[in-house]
């Protein structure tokens, strides 16, 4: 062992030498250190939000959402189906229909062949099952099924036709190709529960009060590795259930009744892609279905989720809506001082952990988590203690300019034209409106040391609810069993 090999003098400097550093850890910057570092003034930041171009269309009676951007000769496109005529029971289903799409046979193309012409005439073409909060109602949500794809101007026919001939004509004929695709998931599930845990235990913690996080776990969490791995364990049997299953989800999302268009390209443009639209809406039907009130009952289960790592992903969330308090801009300076003071400080530098995050939403979701960490009590502990941090917090005018800049470099870091279509599409799609989003940017701009503070008992109520999610190490977790409800093996 090292220490072993450690002479008492090289034993005592090191101990020394740790004591330092904790010293140095502990200790606040020197205020003339931090005046040397060159900021730029609010008075250099636009007040007035930057709106995305959005122009409500309609083409043979869809609502087409056009954003007339700079996109050099390229069209950005996606469509938003609602998947809400897809009944309950089957909702994973709904993620495992977008994850074989594009990856079997169609009736005119092999799946090989029909890569091939992906890569050559598209940017390629992605199928994404996702969820939205409607502005004033934290308790719903709107879930979709989106197929994004980009091509150059002069390539939008052969584009419609791949598309079309993907949404319209699939085939789930072939078990063997399921079978691979279903095993290939349960792979890439597993080393991504591994490799991202704090979203992965966010989000599961979140599943357990919120409708939209029950859904979303459903879909891309946990429960949803849970459904594939159950599939690939019982593929024989079930084979011809999930070929049904995938044909029927597809003959209902894939329909015009459930259809937003979103198109960004020049102005000049639009015209080519009204004139070739009949090249893909002609695969798609025009039937009306009954859609679903999906009836979820969200419940605490505290649940600690072993597996062999030897670190933990610590998560603990809540929704401060249900307790009465509102959105407000100041939740984003708070996330920015949190972030790059107390979480780092506490988590990061002296708790040892690769990072830590928090976030607050519109629709309420507010959670904690921490990524590679060797601690759970402890930073568990540091959660709730954020709440008399907030309490005092307390800046000068720099130190607070500081704060606000780097809130707004996040709220406008630049975007590429296809990302300003896709957070249009999220805007539209919740009723977020220029109003609300610059009534975010003043409340961010104004925000003052008190407002933060003011935040505090927020903080503290949501922590209070004792909604947690850990994931990691079986070891830690079951010395500290008495705070979970359940504990539970993720791999067998």
């Amino acid at each position: 062992l090292f220490k072993e090999s450690l002479t008492v003098k090289e034993l005592e400097d090191l101990i020394n030498n740790t004591k330092n550093l904790k010293k140095y850890q502990e200790e606040a910057n020197k205020v003339e250190d931090l005046e040397k570092i060159p900021l730029i003034s609010l008075e250099d930041i636009d007040r007035e939000v930057d709106m995305l171009p959005l122009i409500e269309k309609k083409q043979d009676n869809i609502p087409v959402l056009f954003h007339p951007l700079m996109t050099n000769d390229i069209l950005y496109i996606s469509l938003v189906f609602d998947t809400r005529v897809v009944p309950q029971d089957l909702i994973p289903y709904i993620s495992l229909l977008s994850l074989i799409l594009g990856r079997v046979n169609t009736k005119k193309y092999g799946y090989e062949d029909l890569a091939k012409q992906m890569d050559i005439y598209t940017g390629g073409i992605d199928f994404n099952v996702e969820a939205f909060s409607p502005k004033n109602n934290h308790n719903d949500f709107l879930p979709k099924f989106i197929v994004r794809s980009s091509s150059l101007t002069g390539q939008i026919p052969k584009l419609f036709e791949l598309m079309g001939e993907i949404l319209g004509n699939t085939k789930f004929d072939n078990p063997k190709r399921l079978k691979e695709i279903i095993q290939e998931t349960k792979s890439r599930l597993e080393m991504n529960i591994l490799q991202n845990g704090h979203t992965v235990a966010a989000r599961r913690a979140t599943s357990y009060f919120s409708p939209i996080g029950y859904y979303k776990e459903k879909c891309i969490g946990i429960e949803f590795y849970k459904f594939i791995v159950d599939l690939e364990k019982n593929f024989d049997f079930k084979a011809e259930q999930i070929q049904n299953n995938l044909q029927e989800l597809s003959r209902k999302i894939f329909n015009r009744q459930n259809l937003i268009i979103s198109v960004g390209m020049e102005e000049e443009n639009y015209k080519d892609y009204q004139e070739n639209s009949d090249l893909l809406m002609k695969y798609i039907d025009d039937n009306d279905f009954a859609k679903y009130k999906y009836s979820f009952s969200p419940s605490r289960n505290n649940e600690g989720l072993l597996t062999s790592s030897k670190v933990q992903y610590v998560a603990k969330a809540y929704n401060f809506k249900e307790l009465g308090y509102d959105y407000t801009g100041h939740l984003q300076v708070l996330k920015t001082i949190i972030g790059l003071n107390y979480l780092w400080n506490k988590i990061r530098v002296t708790g040892g952990a690769y990072g830590a995050m928090v976030g607050f939403s519109r629709s309420g979701n507010f959670y904690f988590t921490s990524y590679r960490d060797p601690n759970l009590d402890r930073t568990l502990k540091a959660y709730n203690l954020a709440y008399d941090y907030i309490k005092n917090f307390d800046a000068d005018a720099r130190e607070n300019e500081k704060y606000i800049i780097g809130t707004l470099s996040n709220v406008d870091a630049p975007l590429t034209p296809y990302m300003k279509t896709q957070r249009s599409i999220a805007n539209y799609i919740s009723g977020i409106s220029k109003k609300d989003l610059q009534r975010e940017r003043d409340e961010i701009l104004n925000t003052k040391p008190e407002d933060i503070r003011n935040l505090a008992d927020l903080v503290k109520d949501t922590m209070d609810q004792n909604i947690l999610c850990v994931l990691g190490n079986e070891e830690k977790i079951r010395a500290n069993k008495e705070i979970f409800d359940k504990l539970v093996r993720i791999f067998d």
